[in-house]
C-alpha cells in the first residue's frame, strides 16, 4: 500500500508540475499576444513610414518622381453671347457654358536635389494632351471672353496720373482694343498675341516687364517647369511628409497680411502625410490659387477595387466674405471693397488683374453681392474664373 501511495504521489506531483508549466506557458503566450497586439500596428507603421519616405532609390521614389496615374483636367468656358448689348445697352451678360475640354496630364519631377535637412528640391514638368474623344468640343471653337490684358492694364492704371490714364485710353482706342475678344479655345488656354502686351514689351522698362509676351490662361505651363519646390521627404519627421518647406526659395507667398494666410505649408495635392483620420485637415498649396487650400472630411466612400476610404473637400466657408468670417480680412490687404461672398480675389498674385475665383457655377456665391461688386469695378469688370474641378481627394484607410 505504501509503495502504491508513493507511486500515486509521484504521478500526481508530475502531473501538477506539467499542469502548472502549461498554465505558465499559456499565461506567457497571452501576455505576449497582448503585447504584440499593442505593438504590432506600431511596428507595421514604423516599417511603412520608413518605406514611404522619399529617398533616392527608395520604394516610393519612382512613383513620386513620375506618377503612373493620368490626371485629367476638365475645362469649362463661359462664352459671352451678348457682349455688344452688355457694353452698349447695359444688359445683363448672357453666358453660354461650353465644355468640357479635356486634357490628359503627365507629371514628372525634374532637376531633383536631395538636401541635408530632410528635404528635396525639384521642378514639376506637366504635359497636357488634348483628348478630343472625351471633350464636348474642339480647341478650334471660337468664344467671346473678357479681354484680360486690357482689364489688367486698366486696373493697374487706376492710381496713375490723369494724363496717363487719358493716354492709355487713347492707345486702346487707336489699337481698337475692346473689353471682349473673340479667340479660339486653344488660344484662350495656351496663348495668343495681344497688342497691349506687345506694346508693353517695347515701351515698359525692363524691371517692370511682364514675364510673358502672350496671354493665355495656361500660357507657359505645358511641358515646362519653372517654379522651384522644396518639400519634406519624411525621413526626419513623417508627419511633414510631402509638405512644402520652400517655394522659389521663400517660406511664404508674400501677398497676405498674416503668417497663417500667407503660409505655403501644404502639399501639391498628390501626396499627403500618412495616418489620416476624419479629424485631419489636409492642405493643398497651389500658386495659381494664391493660397493654401484646406480640405476637410466629407464622407466615407468606396474607392476603386472596393477599398474603403475618406472623401475630403474644401469647407463651404473657404471663400466666404469678411462680414461672415472676420479672419478672411487677411486676404483683403487693400481694404474694402473686399471679395464678395463665395469668391476669392487673386489680383495681387496675378499682376493686379481683376480676377475672382469661385466654386463651379458660382456655387455658394451671392448674386446680388456679386452684381454690386461688378458695378463697383466698372468700367473694368472682374473676370470670374471657376475652379473646374471639385478639389476632392479620396484616401484609403490604413
Amino acid at each position: 500500500m505504501r509503495v502504491h501511495r508513493g507511486i500515486c504521489a509521484k504521478l500526481q506531483g508530475g502531473f501538477l508540475r506539467r499542469w502548472w508549466a502549461a498554465v505558465a506557458i499559456g499565461i506567457l503566450l497571452i501576455i505576449l499576444a497582448a503585447v504584440l497586439a499593442v505593438l504590432f500596428p506600431n511596428l507595421i507603421n514604423l516599417v511603412l513610414d520608413k518605406e514611404l519616405a522619399i529617398r533616392d532609390g527608395g520604394r516610393t521614389y519612382k512613383f513620386w518622381k513620375e506618377p503612373p496615374v493620368v490626371p485629367r483636367m476638365q475645362i469649362y468656358i463661359y462664352n459671352v453671347t451678348n457682349a455688344d448689348e452688355f457694353l452698349n445697352n447695359g444688359e445683363k451678360p448672357a453666358l453660354q457654358e461650353l465644355g468640357p475640354y479635356v486634357y490628359n496630364q503627365h507629371w514628372e519631377k525634374v532637376d531633383i536635389k536631395f538636401n541635408d535637412n530632410g528635404t528635396v528640391t525639384y521642378k514639376v514638368k506637366k504635359t497636357f494632351v488634348f483628348s478630343p474623344e472625351l471633350s464636348a468640343g474642339s480647341e478650334e471653337d471660337l468664344v467671346v471672353v473678357p479681354n484680360v490684358p486690357m482689364l489688367s492694364a486698366t486696373s493697374q492704371s487706376k492710381h496713375a496720373a490723369r494724363f496717363l490714364r487719358l493716354a492709355m485710353a487713347s492707345i486702346m482706342d487707336i489699337l481698337k482694343i475692346k473689353p471682349f475678344v473673340e479667340v479660339s479655345v486653344g488660344q484662350l488656354l495656351w496663348g495668343y498675341e495681344d497688342p497691349l502686351l506687345k506694346l508693353a514689351k517695347d515701351v515698359v522698362p525692363k524691371e517692370q516687364k511682364l514675364p510673358y509676351d502672350q496671354f493665355g490662361l495656361l500660357y507657359g505651363k505645358n511641358a515646362t517647369g519653372t517654379d522651384l519646390y522644396t518639400i519634406f521627404t519624411g525621413i526626419n519627421d513623417i508627419t511633414k511628409f510631402g509638405l512644402m518647406d520652400r517655394w522659389n526659395g521663400k517660406d511664404g507667398l508674400g501677398f497676405w497680411t498674416t503668417q497663417e494666410c500667407d503660409s505655403i505649408m501644404g502639399t501639391d495635392g498628390s501626396i499627403f502625410p500618412p495616418h489620416i483620420t476624419k479629424e485631419t485637415v489636409l492642405k493643398v498649396f497651389d500658386k495659381d490659387l494664391c493660397r493654401t487650400l484646406p480640405l476637410v472630411y466629407q464622407r466615407d466612400v468606396i474607392a476603386a477595387g472596393g477599398i474603403p476610404g475618406y472623401r475630403f473637400s474644401p469647407p463651404t466657408n473657404v471663400f466666404t466674405s469678411v462680414e461672415n468670417l472676420p479672419s478672411q480680412q487677411c486676404y483683403c490687404p487693400a481694404g474694402p471693397p473686399c471679395a464678395p461672398e463665395g469668391t476669392f480675389n487673386v489680383s495681387l498674385c496675378q499682376y493686379d488683374s481683376p480676377v475672382l475665383l469661385t466654386f463651379p457655377h458660382f456655387y455658394l456665391g451671392k448674386y446680388h453681392v456679386t452684381r454690386n461688386f461688378w458695378a463697383l469695378q466698372r468700367p473694368k469688370p472682374c473676370l470670374q474664373i471657376t475652379l473646374a474641378t471639385k478639389l476632392e481627394t479620396i484616401f484609403s484607410h490604413r
